[in-house]
C-alpha cells in the first residue's frame, strides 16, 4: 500500500470513529431536545406531560425492537399530586407584579386562591416565644388576612436561634388561621413536586425580599391549583435477552420525569435532571440492540416515572417487579449525568466495594475523569429501593458545569455533555467485566 492511500485509508477510519461516535451525542442531544421541549410541558402532571414524555420514550424502544414485559412497554400506577396548570399571579399594593419562580415560589401543597387581602406582619423574633404567639392570637382577628414574616432583616446569630425549626413549623400548620403565609427572605428555596397526600388549607409562598416593599399594605392573589387523589401515571420498561444467562438481569435506569409547570407561564424542561439520563439509558439500549453486542446478562432498561414525587414510580416497581429482584446481577441507575469535566460520583459505592473498585481502575486505566467521587447510600435517586431490597446498585451522577438545579434555565443549551463519551464508554465496560 502506497503512502497515499494509507494515509487516505487513515483518514477514513479515523474520521468514521470520530463520526460514529459524534452521532451518539447527537443522538443524546436529539433525544434531551425532545424530552424538553415545551410540548413535553415539564414532563409532570399538567396536560399530561409525563404521558407524552412515556410515549416517546416506548416509541424508541419499539424502534429498537425491544422485548417487553408484559403487552406493552408500560407499567402503569397511581400517584397524589398537586399541580398549577394555569394562573400564578401575585401582586404587591395593587402595582408591584412579581414573576412567579423567579420573584415568588409557591410552596407546592399549597391550594389555589383568588382575590384580595391586606397584609399583616408578624414579627419573626415571636417565633422563638409561644407567650407572645398566643398574646397576638388572643389580640388580633388574622381570617381575612395574609400574614407575613421577613426573616431577610435576621442576624445570622438570630438566624442561628431561631434553626428555621419554626418556619418548618409554619410549613405544616396555619395556626393564625389567615388565607396564607408568606416568608420573605435574601433567597428562595429550590422548587419541588406535592406527594399530592397532603393538602394545606391555605396557600404558603417564599418571596424574595429585594423585590418586596418596604411598605407592604394589600396583595392580590390568582393562582390555580389541581389536585389529583389518584393520577395514573406509568413506568416505562424493555429488555434485551441475554446471551448467556439470559434469567439474570443487569439493570439500566433512570427517572424520565420532572418538575412539570408553575404556573401556566412558566415550565421546567429537566435537561440535566433527567432529560440526559434517560437519553443515556435509550443510547445505551441502541448499543445493547445490535446483535454483535449483545450482553452476557439480560439487560433491562427502566425508565421510572413520579422519581421528583418521591422516588414513587421506582418503589412502585420494587414492590410489584417482572421477575424476582434476586434475579438483578446490579443495577446501574443515571440521574444528572449532563456534564462530567469534574469528574464522577458514585452513590452507593461504599457498601458496593468490589464492584467499585472495577470503576475505579477503569477510571485509572482509561483516565475517563480527573476524579471519581466515592459515597456511601444516599435515599436521593431510584437506585435507593432496589438496595433497600438487597439489589446491589450504584446511583451514578456527573460533576461540573451542568447548568442549574430545578430551574426554567435547566435546558439542552446549558447542557455540555462533556463527559457523555467517557460515561458510556465505563459503563460499558463494567458490564462487560462485571460477573
Amino acid at each position: 500500500m502506497s503512502f497515499q492511500k494509507f494515509w487516505i485509508f487513515f483518514l477514513t477510519i479515523y474520521f468514521s470513529c470520530g463520526f460514529l461516535k459524534a452521532q451518539d451525542t447527537a443522538y443524546v442531544r436529539n433525544v434531551v431536545n425532545a424530552l424538553t421541549s415545551p410540548e413535553m410541558y415539564g414532563r409532570a402532571y399538567i396536560n399530561k406531560g409525563d404521558s407524552l414524555a412515556a410515549d416517546f420514550i416506548a416509541s424508541e424502544f419499539q424502534k429498537l425492537n425491544l422485548l417487553s414485559f408484559e403487552k406493552d412497554y408500560y407499567q402503569n400506577f397511581q400517584i397524589a399530586t398537586n399541580t398549577f396548570p394555569g394562573k400564578m399571579d401575585l401582586s404587591i399594593n395593587n402595582s408591584i407584579l412579581l414573576k412567579p419562580f423567579f420573584d415568588f415560589r409557591i410552596v407546592p401543597s399549597s391550594k389555589g386562591i383568588q382575590g384580595s387581602f391586606e397584609l399583616k406582619e408578624i414579627p419573626y423574633k415571636e417565633l422563638t416565644s409561644v407567650r407572645k404567639l398566643r398574646k397576638r392570637l388572643s389580640k388580633n382577628d388574622y381570617t381575612n388576612s395574609i400574614i407575613y414574616f421577613d426573616f431577610s432583616k435576621a442576624s445570622d446569630k438570630e438566624r442561628k436561634k431561631l434553626e428555621f425549626q419554626n418556619q418548618k413549623m409554619l410549613a405544616q400548620i396555619n395556626i393564625f388561621d389567615s388565607k396564607g403565609i408568606l416568608i420573605i427572605d435574601k433567597t428562595l428555596p429550590a422548587w419541588g413536586l406535592s406527594s399530592g397526600r397532603t393538602l394545606r388549607p391555605d396557600i404558603l409562598v417564599n418571596v424574595l425580599a429585594e423585590n418586596f416593599p418596604k411598605k407592604p399594605k394589600t396583595i392580590r392573589l390568582n393562582i390555580a391549583n389541581q389536585h389529583f387523589s389518584s393520577y395514573k401515571t406509568q413506568n416505562v420498561m424493555a429488555y434485551i435477552k441475554g446471551k448467556h444467562q439470559p434469567d439474570t438481569f443487569l439493570v439500566l435506569g433512570a427517572h424520565y420525569d420532572h418538575l412539570g409547570m408553575m404556573g401556566s407561564d412558566v415550565y421546567f424542561p429537566g435537561a440535566n435532571d433527567n432529560a440526559s439520563g434517560t437519553a443515556a439509558v435509550l443510547d445505551l439500549a441502541r448499543f445493547y440492540s445490535q446483535p454483535k453486542n449483545q450482553p452476557y446478562y439480560s439487560m433491562a432498561f427502566f425508565l421510572f416515572s413520579a422519581e421528583e414525587a418521591g422516588i414513587l414510580g421506582s418503589k412502585f416497581y420494587t414492590e410489584n417487579p417482572y421477575f424476582p429482584l434476586q434475579n438483578i446481577k446490579f443495577m446501574l441507575n443515571l440521574d444528572m449525568v449532563g456534564a462530567g469535566e469534574k469528574g464522577l460520583a458514585v452513590v452507593n459505592a461504599i457498601p458496593n466495594e468490589k464492584a467499585y473498585n472495577i470503576i475505579d481502575s477503569l477510571n485509572t486505566e482509561y483516565k475517563y475523569f480527573p476524579s471519581l467521587r466515592k459515597r456511601g447510600e444516599a435515599a436521593n435517586s431510584d437506585h435507593y429501593f432496589f438496595h433497600a431490597q438487597g439489589v446491589p446498585a450504584f446511583f451514578f451522577y456527573t460533576m461540573g458545569d451542568s447548568g442549574p438545579y430545578h430551574h426554567p434555565h435547566d435546558n439542552s443549551n446549558r447542557l455540555t455533555l462533556s463527559g457523555y463519551s467517557n460515561l458510556f464508554e465505563i459503563i460499558t465496560k463494567f458490564v462487560e467485566i462485571y460477573r
